[in-house]
């Protein structure tokens, strides 16, 4: 029974011994001591269960008593639509451009024999050549044809001819070959004059007969003037003299034309579109994709088929850049869609510098062509180019003022001091703030700490700004705030015995760094003191339990036994106190 009890149970006694009875003498009257058991409290031992106290030591090695409040707020995690690449939608068209027809093969000319080149009336015989003064011979026109084209309207081009003169002749400087396009109708190319004397069985090769800006055919003849040396005496033709002849090889070298019918050989034409990205307050440096699309709708107005290969510099696959080709039939459109999950993201202009927009490099490899076809410079594939919005599973780069909330963290049930009254003040209370910053960019933190008593309507606001440190810096930050931190201090919070501290506030990323989906950022904290007290007033503390019997904790036969029996009840409590206060 502890002490409580007894003492309540005495008080029954006198309570139950004020009633009125006629006089009697007791059937005895004797003196009793009852021992009461000492009761000790100690505090360390209540503390134990209590998680608010903890028993430790001081400095000296003394022990105390700590008072210590705990929490933490949840995981404020990246998610991937915080990290989102919205590229514009583009349109662009590949030209196939100058149309590039390869190197045609020679064209030779029919011999022109003697018989043809010297007039008859310079033979005094059949074998003899009597002697003649210098002549100009103007021998047969040699035609000449292509199969590879029909027609073409040329932007870059030329030809040359090369004279074969196989006879006994010398041939003075000044021989002229006039060029002629044929479709019906002759076109006058202009000429080539050979500058330099040909000599007897030599071959020499013209200048070339620039082509640019005309529109030729496949057809070609030549008309020659041919300036003779003189023969100052008979000449008897042998065999190989009867034998001897003219010739010319028509050479065509690569022609670039903008139109014209013609076999058509593969042709190339690249082009490229930067689009922009939408986002500027974000600037991303590099990073890796979390998930997203690109769609490519390519319309094919060439009469041939072709493959279209689509590369895209600033995302590496494997390192590599990330390419893809599709097959589009003449005249038709086809969609391709390419996944650029998991690609990397770089800046392939300028590395380490921010990505203002994202390229597309499109090549066209037309098919070749067995046959005339018509084609024109002006044919091109276009192609339309649509981003979904890109979301980044990483990123580096410039943050610029993202804002978000920390979550509240809210202690109403605060019962350490509901028990008291009066005040306390714990000046050598701390409040440690433990922010875990898994993100690799500083991180600027804006709190608001509220301390709130019900019953007296106090209130207490402490004000809390400041930079968390990048987590490649220091994955934590550690923020004490005691009383000299601000004024108002946590010491004057907790001096009004709140029953509700509530932390909540905002933070704001920016700077240059490195954050992944999946990072996160949490609040801990601490608010711990030894129990080293000044008491400004006097105060009270209430026990919860009060340990007593009550009339109905009796039967009628023990209320009648005491109030008969018991004489006088006299009770003396004997306190110690061990703690630093009365």
């Amino acid at each position: 029974m502890t002490i409580k009890k007894v003492f309540t149970i005495f008080s029954l006694l006198l309570l139950f011994a004020c009633s009125v009875n006629d006089p009697k003498l007791p059937e005895w009257d004797t003196d009793w001591k009852i021992y009461m058991p000492t009761q000790d409290f100690i505090m360390g031992e209540e503390i134990i269960n209590d998680s608010t106290f903890l028993a430790g030591y001081a400095n000296d090695s003394i022990p105390i008593i700590l008072f210590k409040l705990e929490d933490s707020t949840d995981w404020e995690r990246v998610e991937a639509s915080d990290l989102v690449l919205d590229p514009q939608t583009d349109h662009f068209s590949a030209g196939i451009g100058d149309i590039e027809l390869g190197d045609y093969d020679d064209l030779y000319s029919d011999s022109t024999r003697i018989p043809e080149i010297i007039p008859a009336e310079l033979f005094a015989v059949t074998d003899t050549l009597i002697p003649y003064d210098s002549l100009t011979v103007y021998p047969p026109d040699d035609s000449f044809e292509f199969t590879e084209y029909e027609y073409v309207t040329v932007e870059k081009g030329e030809l040359w001819i090369t004279f074969c003169n196989e006879t006994f002749l010398n041939l003075r400087e000044g021989l002229i070959a006039k060029i002629y396009s044929e479709n019906g109708t002759s076109q006058y190319l202009g000429e080539i004059e050979f500058t330099q004397p040909i000599s007897a069985h030599s071959t020499v090769q013209s200048e070339p007969l620039i082509l640019n800006n005309r529109t030729i055919y496949n057809k070609f003849r030549i008309e020659y003037i041919i300036p003779v040396e003189a023969n100052p005496s008979p000449r008897y033709l042998s065999e190989d003299d009867r034998n001897g002849y003219f010739c010319t090889v028509l050479s065509m070298g690569e022609l670039i034309i903008t139109e014209g019918r013609a076999k058509v050989p593969e042709q190339t034409a690249v082009d490229s579109a930067a689009v922009e990205i939408k986002e500027k307050d974000n600037q991303i440096i590099s990073g890796t994709v979390e998930s997203g699309s690109i769609h490519f709708n390519i319309q094919n107005m060439l009469p041939v088929g072709c493959y279209v290969t689509v590369s895209l510099p600033n995302f590496r696959e494997n390192g590599l850049v990330k390419t893809f080709s599709s097959r589009i039939t003449a005249g038709m459109n086809g969609v391709i869609t390419e996944d650029i999950s998991g690609l990397a993201v770089i800046n392939h202009r300028s590395s380490g510098s921010v990505i203002d927009s994202l390229d597309y490099i499109a090549t066209i490899n037309s098919d070749s062509t067995t046959e005339p076809i018509l084609i024109t410079s002006e044919d091109s594939v276009i192609v339309d180019v649509t981003t979904d919005s890109i979301r980044m599973a990483s990123v580096t780069g410039i943050i610029d003022t993202v804002d978000f909330d920390i979550e509240s963290l809210e202690l109403d049930e605060i019962d350490v001091f509901e028990d008291i009254e009066g005040q306390i003040r714990l000046n050598d209370l701390e409040m440690q703030l433990v922010f875990e910053n898994e993100i690799d960019l500083p991180i600027y933190a804006n709190l608001k700490i509220v301390g709130k008593r019900t019953d007296t309507a106090d209130s207490v606001v402490i004000n809390v700004s400041e930079t968390i440190k990048a987590a490649s810096a220091s994955p934590t930050t550690i923020i004490n705030i005691n009383d000299a931190y601000s004024d108002p201090s946590i010491v004057d919070l907790l001096e009004i015995l709140p029953d509700d501290i509530k932390i909540a506030g905002n933070a704001t990323v920016f700077g240059e760094g490195s954050v992944s989906v999946g990072d996160g950022l949490r609040a801990r904290y601490t608010i711990s003191s030894p129990l080293t007290i000044q008491i400004d007033e006097a105060l009270t503390f209430k026990s919860n339990e009060i340990d007593s019997i009550t009339y109905d904790d009796l039967d009628e036969e023990q209320r009648d036994q005491i109030v008969n029996d018991l004489a006088d009840v006299s009770a003396m409590f004997n306190f110690i106190n061990h703690i630093p206060i009365g």
